[in-house]
């Protein structure tokens, strides 16, 4: 892989790693970490690096996983909007299980995680994806919400919104008071298959470009397509007993006035290693 030289070698060798190069404080579960990394390939070299992201790179972040430092990670290659033109068309997104830390790793620690990996040197591993591609970005969230589980070949729709500063604590009780039992319910009998709401970290919001980030996964690309299942009063009853359903739909208006949206993105799940925890809601 490629290194842009506009980005830190840091941030290009936590893409690569899965984010890695981390501290072993251990982090509460309702504040997840979370590491993105994305990357544009070179002209005719999306399908290689699709077979990199099968392979080697899902051999390495085993090793994170196997050894305590990410929960799981996964590669995803964006479908939509303008898959063919964007400014990525991966992301590479390790869930950590500890603390992130600014230090920096040992070529030896990356040599061992690599050897360990079965693919050598860490620097044979870069040469085994410099052909393919270069990371463009990367960022650190940290999950409020999540349920459900994710596997290859399934699709995840990604929703970011803008949200002023004073309406910020509103929305987020109506994503826990709402959306997070909806969404559960809706598990039960439709195609959905997970839910999450994250922020972004380590930046402020107006830095970041958006306040809020909301991710709904799905078993394939035929239910992608058809989307989501509607919300009748019935099933509102049932997944959020003792609510009032004109009550929610007054709420849902509110908060669609103040959550701007400013980007939708669309992807197909490539690779899975480890797991992704659960996250509760915080109060």
């Amino acid at each position: 892989m490629t290194v842009n030289v506009n980005l830190p070698r840091r941030a290009f060798l936590a893409g690569v790693l899965g984010a890695f190069a981390f501290s072993s404080v251990q982090a509460q579960t309702e504040n997840q970490w979370i590491t993105i990394v994305y990357v544009k390939t070179e002209p005719g070299k999306a399908a290689d690096f699709r077979r990199f992201a099968e392979t080697n790179w899902k051999k390495l972040a085993q090793v994170g996983v196997d050894e305590g430092r990410t929960n799981g990670a996964m590669a995803m290659r964006l479908t939509a909007p303008y898959a063919t033109g964007a400014a990525f068309d991966y992301a590479l997104i390790s869930f950590m299980a500890k603390r992130p830390s600014l230090e920096s790793t040992s070529q030896e620690v990356l040599d061992a995680r690599a050897r360990k990996a079965g693919l050598g040197t860490y620097q044979q591993y870069l040469e085994s994806a410099q052909p393919f591609g270069k990371v463009v970005k990367s960022e650190w969230m940290t999950a409020r919400l999540r349920v459900g589980s994710i596997k290859a070949g399934n699709y995840m729709r990604v929703q970011r919104y803008d949200v002023a500063r004073e309406h910020r604590a509103e929305v987020m009780r109506f994503l826990q008071e709402y959306s997070l039992p909806l969404n559960t319910d809706r598990m039960k009998d439709t195609g959905l298959v997970g839910f999450g709401v994250h922020v972004p970290a380590m930046v402020s919001p107006e830095e970041a470009g958006y306040a809020l980030s909301v991710s709904f996964t799905v078993k394939d690309a035929e239910s992608m397509m058809a989307g989501p299942t509607p919300l009748t009063e019935e099933r509102f009853k049932r997944a959020v007993p003792g609510k009032s359903y004109a009550e929610y739909l007054n709420q849902l208006n509110l908060i669609n006035g103040y959550r701007k949206p400013v980007a939708t993105r669309i992807y197909e799940i490539v690779s899975v290693v480890g797991s992704l925890p659960q996250v509760a809601p915080t109060n």
